[in-house]
């Protein structure tokens, strides 16, 4: 479950399955040890891409990411028996309870910092997470685009080959969303040099092409569907 919900970068892979089937499962926090429940699913199809490259699903209900009931805390990955103990202590100081008042994605983003996971796929996938699910937040906040930025530009350096594309041209569209469009214009031609390899990148960069002279067309949102 939690590896569906923030791990991994291979973000632009067709995903085949069927239609979702939901199932409860039941989860031990790490902290305190506490048990709580959440909405699994059985099955996953990936049906499509919104603008954003976010997957339209056959499970949109998952718990995305799940969250201890009593502190807050959210399970955005497995954690080792020494990283238990820090955060044990953690949860109780004051700056975890600053923390605690953020945002989902952007909590589990401080909880990583903290832990020393800055500029790791880790880190990556939580603030692609929050761009995804909590966009206008992201895109109309200088502060956060630029934490999205910083995280971003590690995974550029990390990504090869037409993984590379996609991931510039996300980012790209990302920054033309939050009217920052010299900056997207470097990722949007990185991501241009890798189109023969894909025809699907292809066509979202004709499509993100199409946007650019008028981002508030509704087909240009970031929640726009995207349809090759």
């Amino acid at each position: 479950m939690l590896g569906r919900v923030v791990g991994g970068c291979a973000i632009w892979a067709a995903s085949i399955g069927f239609a979702g089937t939901p199932i409860e499962e039941t989860l031990t926090c790490p902290i305190g040890g506490e048990t709580f429940a959440i909405v699994g699913t059985a099955s996953c199809t990936t049906l499509g891409r919104y603008m954003s490259f976010r997957p339209q699903t056959t499970c949109e209900f998952v718990t995305r990411l799940p969250v201890c009931p009593s502190n807050d805390f959210p399970m955005y990955q497995p954690f080792s028996p020494d990283q238990i103990t820090a955060l044990t202590v953690f949860v109780e100081t004051d700056e975890y309870q600053e923390i605690r008042q953020l945002s989902l994605w952007l909590r589990a983003y401080a909880i990583a910092q903290h832990m020393g996971q800055s500029g790791d796929p880790v880190t990556f996938s939580l603030m692609l997470n929050a761009l995804w699910f909590t966009t206008e937040d992201v895109i109309s906040n200088d502060a956060q685009m630029d934490v999205f930025m910083a995280e971003a530009e590690q995974e550029m350096a990390r990504a090869v080959g037409p993984d590379r594309g996609f991931l510039a041209a996300i980012i790209g569209f990302a920054l033309l969303s939050a009217d920052r469009e010299a900056q997207a214009a470097p990722y949007l031609e990185t991501a241009a040099s890798h189109r023969e390899a894909s025809e699907y990148l292809d066509a979202y960069l004709t499509a993100i092409d199409a946007c650019r002279a008028d981002m508030s067309a509704p087909n240009c949102a970031m929640s726009a569907p995207f349809s090759p």
